[in-house]
């Protein structure tokens, strides 16, 4: 019997920048339209969680794996984006503090806000990973496992590059 290998966040944000390359997004694309797409991921994340928690029961299933996808998605346009701008990317999230998923969105929000300022972007983004995780943490979900679904969601997908950004 073989036993699947786990990926590790290092192993999929090596996955995630092959694929970004092979899709063009790193010859093609900049780091404002990846931060667009960002803001775009962030919101429809934002709209999963809602959903999720006015559901009845039954109809959660669905909902989080919405949940799950988003955070996945936001994740990886960071990870894009920091390796458009040059930026180390480090996937280290720390912290057993729990908070609220209103309190979450504003430190994702403002994380993202101070890379588009550039004040301090490597910082910001390793900000935004760790809201991430806390996101992820409050719906009984791990980061690894968001990060994997969307990256395996994206490896199947076709597309071209438009203004920067990938089009599904």
């Amino acid at each position: 019997m073989q036993l699947m290998k786990t990926n590790t966040m290092n192993d999929l944000n090596e996955k995630i920048i092959k694929w970004a390359d092979d899709k063009g997004i790193l010859a093609n694309g900049t780091p404002e339209a990846q931060l667009a797409k960002t803001f775009e991921e962030i919101i429809e994340t934002a709209q999963a969680v809602a959903l999720y928690h006015h559901l009845p029961k039954p109809e959660y299933r669905s909902a989080i794996m919405e949940v799950k996808d988003g955070i996945g998605d936001v994740y990886i346009t960071v990870c894009i984006y920091a390796k458009l701008s040059n930026l180390e990317f480090a996937c280290a999230y720390f912290g057993e503090e729990t908070f609220t998923n209103k309190i979450i969105f504003e430190k994702i929000g403002e994380s993202v806000l101070r890379i588009a300022a550039d004040w301090c972007a490597e910082h910001h983004c390793g900000e935004c990973i760790y809201w991430l995780n806390k996101l992820a943490q409050n719906h009984g979900l791990t980061l690894r496992e968001c990060v994997e679904h969307s990256y395996n969601v994206i490896a199947k997908r076709t597309g071209r590059i438009v203004d920067g950004v990938f089009i599904k």
